[in-house]
């Protein structure tokens, strides 16, 4: 198992909650740090990436004493949801927040999961927009989606997220 902090460029990471009329929105940021492990896991409470070499490595660490890891989005490296999936999620928030008026929290900059999914699936009332540019610019989703099999304009093109 091998943890990684993310800041954009560096290898360390921030998430900073920001409070907006109540509702809390977490922004992460990627290192351009690769990691080993076979399947890696972003917990959004607190931006650490940790890498793993098994299924069952992950499997420990979504029931971290006893508390459950929640997925909000899973990220194919191929179409088909094919391939490890990148695990995107939160032990504090199970479900998303119903609509999409404003984000659950953000990803500016996936860093080495930038132009790398071909395939994404999303949980627990999450969808995604999704960007081609780093910090939400370039061409991105019309709107906010909760799966796509095979991502014909975007495959191996998002670089940017929100999650609501």
């Amino acid at each position: 198992m091998r943890e990684a902090f993310w800041r954009a460029g560096v290898a360390t990471a921030a998430v900073a909650a920001i409070s907006v009329g109540g509702a809390v929105a977490a922004t992460a940021s990627v290192s351009t740090e690769k990691a080993s492990g076979e399947q890696c896991v972003l917990n959004v409470d607190d931006g650490k990436e940790t890498c793993f070499d098994s299924t069952t490595e992950v499997a420990g660490f979504r029931s971290t004493g006893g508390i459950p890891f929640h997925i909000h989005v899973r990220l194919f490296p191929r179409t088909g949801y094919a391939g490890n999936a990148y695990l995107i999620g939160s032990f504090s928030k199970e479900n998303c927040s119903e609509g999409t008026d404003r984000p659950d929290y953000t990803i500016p900059d996936l860093g080495q999961r930038s132009d790398w999914a071909g395939s994404f699936t999303t949980h627990n009332n999450c969808d995604i927009k999704a960007y081609d540019g780093l910090r939400f610019t370039g061409a991105h989703f019309a709107g906010y989606r909760d799966h796509d099999i095979e991502l014909t304009a975007f495959n191996n093109k998002i670089s940017a997220l929100k999650v609501s």
